[in-house]
């Protein structure tokens, strides 16, 4: 009969307490005082049967397994952040590829109209071994010498004397 009376008691007393821990966890501070209340409770009734101190052990090992969750949650929150980082990233990265792109194309048609106002000139270029890199995945990797030739040879004089 004493046996089962400990059982029971210990057995409130664990649920006291990681009621309690939850509570903490919460920071609801109406919860945690009617926890610690119970708890308080428990731990009496407990050490009335056991005459001991176990109270304190039992709360101490709750609030050690609900800190060791709160550890797991928090890597894995970390673990998400740094995921969430990452792609931010990438999407920062494709804007400003697309922006070097957009400004690079706009050089390439000033730089065609110097190079056909050149040629009309009877000069030679000044843009022989232009290379421009382009960033994003679609379409040319370069601007080239090449394409502002290509581009040069479709402007009309009243293009290029309409600067």
């Amino acid at each position: 009969m004493r046996a089962a009376e400990v059982e029971k008691a210990q057995y409130a007393e664990k649920q006291a307490a990681a009621s309690y821990t939850v509570a903490l966890s919460n920071g609801d501070d109406a919860d945690e005082q009617r926890a610690e209340k119970v708890l308080r409770l428990a731990s009496e009734a407990l050490a009335m049967v056991t005459r001991g101190k176990r109270g304190l052990a039992a709360t101490a090992q709750a609030m050690k397994n609900e800190v060791e969750k709160l550890d797991v949650e928090i890597a894995e929150i970390r673990e998400v952040l740094k995921d969430l980082r990452q792609r931010q990233l990438r999407v920062a990265r494709i804007m400003w590829a697309d922006r070097m792109d957009k400004a690079a194309q706009e050089f390439a048609a000033v730089a065609a109209h110097l190079e056909a106002t050149e040629k009309a000139l009877g000069w030679t270029s000044s843009l022989s071994e232009l290379y421009v890199p382009l960033q994003t995945p679609r379409g040319a990797s370069c601007i080239s010498e090449k394409t502002i030739r290509d581009k040069a040879y479709a402007l009309s004089m009243e293009q290029l004397l309409a600067a």
